[in-house]
């Protein structure tokens, strides 16, 4: 299992996550009444929050292929596909992918805004002892034709990003205090129908979208000629999602010469319209080059007539069909027949490989039923940052990889193959007393009670220890990386009794 620490890596991967769950839509067979509009969209964004509460695997298998995640702040390359996606979340995100709360959600014609509420982690203080303030993080889904999602880009509030544990204001290539003035003049000057005012807020060749409204405009005079006829309802911010500050998120790129910046605002003439929206503003040097509008969906039923209301993204929207674990071929690895479950040639491979090192070191290979790959097709196995699981429900264990093995296999890959057969060998091969033994010397609080910390299992360190030492390739785990030669030595011979094959430590005479 892996996870990064940091509270700030686990916050945008669950934005990610939020931008690419989906689940199935509800139709009524020979139904002849018409459903409101964007109702499909609805259903949509609502079940693809439940989807986020169940697993990474649940929310990937939506994904695109083709889908380019750009994660906020500016970390590292953008995370292109649905298998390095699940790879990233599994890593930083972990088991709080159920604390997020769903807030609003806006649609265009092509893509959606839907802000999210992630709780700020208890354990995880500043230097000073004070609770972080909650991260808030809203996201955008550019949704194509198919229903799948092919770029997603991720934002977090300047609330958050401004507190005084995060002071995140100059990150990433530029200050995100440059948002406020921008913000502040955008509201004022569309709420007066000031053409002067709005032409000010734009670069000379800025262009503004509202695909639902069938608005495109190109230049900051048309621009201030439009607010000029269409302006006026008073602007006010929304809050963030279960109260607070204002709604407002940014991110600056690295990959992109300006701010993004997302609005979430009400509009009000009088009449309650044209409602809640969010505007996606691009700002450099101060002016907004580009605007990109979301809307309500409830308040465009409510305030534009429905003949005048376009289709979108919603009435293509695909749900792929379930993920099934299929027996793709059988092995001999070690003298023994294995299935292999969603399989390719380099997982078979790794199977024989990983079997093949047991013998290779004087060992009985555990008994093995199958060995299934997959973070999509085990969603309840590869649940949690879960890298593999192994199961004992009889004389053969069932081990789960939650991996995509290509034509090569990596040292991390193989390392969590050994692990996981390390726990049917240990399962088939250690008594009580070999286990009392290795606790006692690691110094550990048990063996496997459910009330000790994960990382903290005589089972697991030792799973550990036994990858180590059938391992062709110094990778250690976490947990392992201050112990010496000499004594990974000693605990492999303890749980073993043989010597192991590691190669980075020399043989002790």
């Amino acid at each position: 299992m892996g996870r990064l620490g940091a509270r700030r890596r686990r916050r945008w991967a669950a934005a990610v996550l939020a931008a690419v769950a989906a689940s199935s839509l509800v139709l009524v067979a020979g139904s002849t009444e018409a459903p409101p509009w964007a109702e499909q969209a609805v259903e949509w964004m609502a079940a693809r929050d439940l989807a986020g509460h169940r697993s990474v695997a649940e929310l990937v298998r939506f994904d695109s292929p083709r889908t380019v995640h750009l994660l906020c702040c500016n970390q590292g390359e953008p995370i292109k596909g649905r298998e390095a996606l699940a790879d990233f979340l599994s890593m930083a995100f972990g088991e709080s992918l159920e604390e997020g709360t769903m807030g609003r959600s806006y649609v265009d014609v092509s893509g959606a805004v839907v802000e999210y509420r992630f709780p700020a982690d208890p354990v995880e203080r500043s230097s000073g002892g004070t609770p972080p303030a909650e991260p808030d993080e809203a996201q955008v889904s550019e949704i194509a034709g198919d229903g799948g999602v092919t770029q997603t880009l991720h934002a977090t509030s300047l609330q958050f990003l401004e507190s005084p544990v995060y002071d995140g204001r100059a990150w990433y290539g530029g200050d995100l205090r440059a948002a406020r003035p921008v913000i502040d003049r955008y509201l004022s000057a569309w709420s007066r129908r000031d053409a002067a005012a709005v032409g000010g807020l734009y670069a000379e060749d800025a262009t503004l979208l509202d695909s639902l409204l069938g608005v495109r405009l190109k230049g900051r005079s048309v621009i201030a000629s439009y607010d000029a006829a269409h302006g006026g309802a008073r602007l006010r911010p929304s809050p963030v999602p279960a109260g607070g500050g204002p709604a407002v998120y940014a991110y600056w790129s690295g990959y992109q010469s300006h701010l993004n910046v997302f609005l979430a605002y009400t509009g009000d003439d009088g009449n309650g319209c044209p409602g809640g929206a969010v505007a996606r503003l691009q700002i450099e040097r101060g002016r907004i080059v580009a605007e990109r509008r979301y809307h309500d969906v409830a308040s465009m039923r409510r305030c534009v007539n429905r003949a005048q209301l376009p289709d979108g993204w919603w009435t293509h929207a695909a749900i792929p069909p379930p993920v099934q674990d299929q027996v793709t071929g059988t092995v001999t690895a070690a003298g023994r027949q294995v299935e292999v479950h969603n399989g390719t040639a380099g997982a078979e491979k790794l199977v024989r490989w990983a079997m093949a090192r047991f013998p290779a070191a004087r060992l009985g290979a555990p008994r093995v039923a199958f060995v299934a790959f997959g973070r999509d097709a085990h969603p309840e196995q590869c649940s949690g940052g879960t890298w593999g699981m192994a199961v004992e429900p009889g004389s053969s264990a069932r081990v789960y990889l939650c991996l995509r093995v290509d034509r090569t296999t990596t040292a991390f890959q193989r390392s969590v193959a050994l692990h996981e057969l390390a726990h049917a060998w240990m399962w088939q091969n250690l008594d009580e007393e070999v286990q009392r033994q290795f606790v006692t010397r690691v110094g550990l609080p048990g063996w496997d009670a459910p009330a000790i910390p994960w990382e903290k299992r005589g089972i697991e360190q030792a799973a550990d220890v036994i990858a180590w030492g059938l391992g062709d390739d110094p990778l250690r785990a976490q947990e392992l990386s201050t112990r010496s030669c000499a004594e990974l030595t000693a605990m492999f011979r303890l749980l073993t009794g043989a010597a192991p094959l590691q190669p980075s430590c020399p043989p002790l005479g």
